[in-house]
């Protein structure tokens, strides 16, 4: 039941985050009443801020007798949000409270509202808290990374920082209603910051005709979310069963969602509740009789085991990945198929962005989309060993195994990166390939000794032991000598300075000595192939 159930069926949710994530994470980050009340404190009235609230509160029941406690508290809150507005700019054009960043001519000339850009001032300095989880913190962000999508009625940058911060990837952020009208949102790791952004003041949704527009294109969102829903999930983290948001779009699945057992409809919505102290992650069914519709509920204060769950989710390609390709095969369609362009390409997750730099350049490409069993590239020796050593890792590492494969036994290749990121059984080499990886894999693993017993040094440097490469340079040996010795010390000397001599000295005299197709280097070339592995067993073994 629950979210083991949407693990085993392997789909990337969607995550609607509110404030209570933001509140765990950021200092000083205030719930919709706390932000009220503290606003209310700089408009300096002189009742004070509750018995404005009753107030308020005696008219909407007055207005709307029949509302419920949940719109109740809505509409007190956006009626507030409205008179604390309507203050506030009152008191900034008189000039008696300021704005960080904003004058007179410039709110006035470009219509922005005083409030919101204080508001949106105060968001945008959030800090991190000191004491937060460090740990459970990189589980969360890891956790939003495989969201499908984020909606979010947040206004601060939490989500976004988070995102960049750990994977060093931009999402598409659509702000306001602008993602759901945007013909170049497709669903895959974008945010949608449907409250407005600090960003952009004029963005945020607070007071009582901010909703009243936001409500007109409430169904855009309702159907964004349902299209999406058909195969995932949708979570909901850091909000209350009381917030009207949460309860208008549940409202609004329960008319759209098709009838089916209430045990499927429980694994389409999540709700996941603080609970102080719950140490587990409590799962009930339930069905609300006043929204018609049955969800999961979560209770805990676990959000580390919780993001976990999320983490261990893997459709093969990220999220971030699913756009990419999106993104860069509309463009080669559009972009380079009218110019006749397509000629040759391989795309993997890995050249996605080399990909749509060819495209911008006019390059001639092709693109290769099929069973990866069918699309295989035959590296030379100099393309494996250039894209291994500079740790470029272009070549599929299906294709790399597959090259190491069906290379000569004797032949010394350096092969542990790949062999340590790929699951082997569920690759598509065929059996006796996989034994031969194995093979060489057993062999290199019986450690450098048995590698150096290959070397012949000459007697005078048998017991010599050195921990630079300069010192091994100056002895001024032959290449084939200078390259032994290194490889003997390789131990002693810093990893960084025997992989920059790999790069910049070893690697290109191999593609020289390569390029010529003659016997006349094979000590040399016999010499560097042995220091390579010795440095990929360093490198990558453990």
């Amino acid at each position: 039941m629950g979210l083991d159930d949407i693990i085993s069926n392997n789909h990337y949710p969607i995550l609607f985050i509110g404030s209570g994530m933001s509140k765990r994470y950021l200092e000083n980050s205030p719930t919709w009443l706390d932000l009220l009340e503290e606003y209310w404190e700089k408009i300096e009235q002189d009742e004070p801020f509750y018995s404005k609230l009753h107030e308020v509160e005696k008219d909407v029941r007055r207005d709307y007798p029949n509302y419920s406690g949940y719109d109740i508290k809505f509409e007190c809150n956006t009626r507030i949000a409205s008179f604390i507005e309507n203050k506030f700019s009152d008191l900034f054009f008189k000039q008696k409270i300021s704005v960080d960043g904003l004058d007179l001519k410039t709110a006035t000339l470009e219509q922005l509202s005083p409030f919101k850009v204080d508001l949106a001032n105060r968001f945008a300095n959030l800090k991190r808290k000191k004491d937060l989880d460090a740990e459970e913190f990189t589980l969360f962000k890891n956790a939003v990374q495989k969201a499908k999508m984020v909606i979010t009625t947040n206004y601060d940058s939490l989500i976004e920082e988070s995102i960049r911060e750990n994977s060093k990837q931009d999402p598409r952020i659509y702000i306001g209603n602008s993602g759901f009208f945007d013909s170049s949102s497709i669903g895959w790791s974008e945010i949608y910051k449907i409250h407005g952004c600090c960003s952009t003041p004029s963005s945020i949704v607070i007071n009582r005709k901010d909703y009243d527009k936001f409500n007109e294109n409430s169904v855009l969102i309702s159907a964004k979310i349902l299209s999406s829903m058909i195969q995932s999930p949708i979570i909901f983290l850091g909000y209350s069963l009381e917030d009207k948001n949460v309860r208008k779009l549940l409202k609004d699945f329960s008319r759209e969602l098709p009838k089916e057992d209430s045990r499927k409809s429980a694994n389409r919505i999540f709700v996941v509740e603080y609970e102080p102290m719950e140490e587990k992650l409590v799962e009930t069914i339930q069905n609300d009789s006043l929204l018609k519709i049955t969800y999961t509920h979560i209770k805990t204060d676990d959000y580390s085991t919780l993001f976990e769950k999320i983490i261990s989710i893997d459709e093969g390609v990220t999220p971030y990945e699913v756009r990419r390709f999106q993104d860069v095969i509309g463009k080669i369609i559009v972009s380079a198929g009218h110019k006749k362009a397509l000629s040759s390409y391989l795309i993997s997750p890995k050249n996605i962005d080399d990909l749509e730099h060819k495209i911008d350049m006019d390059a001639p490409i092709v693109v290769a989309l099929g069973d990866v069993k069918n699309i295989y590239v035959t590296p030379t020796d100099i393309d494996y060993l250039t894209d291994y050593i500079n740790q470029k890792f272009e070549i599929l590492p299906e294709n790399a195994l597959r090259f190491i494969a069906k290379a000569q036994t004797r032949a010394r290749y350096p092969v542990f990166y790949h062999y340590n990121n790929v699951n082997l059984d569920q690759t598509n080499l065929d059996s006796v390939e996989k034994k031969k990886i194995r093979d060489r894999i057993e062999k290199y693993s019986e450690g450098i000794e048995s590698i150096l017993d290959s070397i012949n040094l000459k007697k005078k440097y048998m017991k010599s032991c050195y921990s630079d490469i300069q010192s091994i340079i100056a002895l001024n040996e032959k290449e084939n000598v200078t390259i032994d010795l290194i490889a003997k010390n390789a131990q002693n000397i810093p990893l960084d300075e025997l992989t920059e001599f790999i790069r910049e000295r070893a690697l290109p005299s191999f593609v020289q000595y390569a390029k010529q197709h003659n016997q006349k280097h094979g000590v040399e070339k016999t010499a560097l192939r042995r220091l390579f592995l010795i440095w990929d067993i360093i490198m990558y073994k453990n």
